[in-house]
């Protein structure tokens, strides 16, 4: 019972405080930049040394986005364009991946006035992401999925994965996978 209130509650805080995200925040990254990022958080351990395709990726990122391949966090690599900055959606496809049963989520259907414009394989990453409260969208009722992640959204995705890497006894609800 405690752990399910526990849960409950981080679900309820999260949904509360939303993204937290100023338009003026123009830092976006880009995708292994977001990938090693995820990777670190996670602390998985690195190969030795980075194997092609991901041996010619810039500033040692190819290590990252091997192991994030390796572990699944990345399902495809041919649709992985590491140079490229790296939309909302995108960013919560690949931090979905960090979680077990995230299908559960499935039949809610956000009510954001540009659901429309996410594109299909990112949207039940998108349905998890509102249902956990890692995604809230803004004010205006709009998730901005093609948008870039900026780097403050960036952090404030990790700050919350962190919380729930440390608080995992308490929350059943989203189990991680590492």
């Amino acid at each position: 019972m405690r752990r399910n209130l526990a849960g409950v509650l981080i679900l309820v805080l999260f949904l509360v405080f939303g993204m937290g995200i100023s338009a003026e925040d123009k830092d976006f990254i880009t995708e292994q930049e977001f990938i090693a990022a995820l990777v670190t958080q996670l602390n998985l351990d690195l190969p030795e040394k980075a194997e092609e395709p991901f041996a010619s990726m810039d500033k040692d990122f190819g290590r990252f986005v091997q192991k994030a391949y390796m572990v699944e966090l990345i399902p495809c690599v041919e649709d992985f364009k590491p140079e490229n900055k790296i939309t909302r959606e995108k960013a919560l496809f690949f931090l979905s991946k960090v979680f077990e049963d995230k299908d559960k989520e499935d039949k809610i259907y956000p009510e954001f006035a540009d659901w429309e414009k996410s594109s299909e394989y990112t949207r039940p990453a998108l349905k998890w992401a509102v249902a956990t409260g890692f995604l809230s969208g803004y004010p205006d009722q709009t998730l901005n999925p093609l948008s870039y992640l900026t780097e403050k959204e960036k952090e404030i995705l990790f700050e919350r994965l962190s919380y729930i890497q440390r608080s995992q006894s308490y929350i059943d609800c989203l189990k991680i996978r590492f």
